[in-house]
């Protein structure tokens, strides 16, 4: 994979061991406000692990707390 797959793909990993693990991966707080697993761009995307893997059209159980009226919070 390249750099940015093999970054999406650890960050993804680790969310799945946390879940694994009995965190709440949805409320799990990190540093920019938003989810652990997720963080904002300069332009404003909500992108995962710090790449531009987005999440506007997924359904998953952990992703919906985060949702609010105008998409991802």
């Amino acid at each position: 994979p390249t750099r940015p797959e093999a970054s999406q793909a650890q960050v993804f990993t680790f969310l799945v061991r946390d879940q694994r693990l009995g965190a709440n991966v949805g409320s799990t707080q990190g540093p920019t406000e938003l989810g652990k697993y997720l963080m904002r761009s300069p332009i404003g995307e909500v992108i995962f692990g710090g790449k531009t893997m987005r999440f506007w059209d997924l359904r998953a159980p952990w992703l919906e707390p985060l949702r609010g009226p105008n998409g991802l919070d």
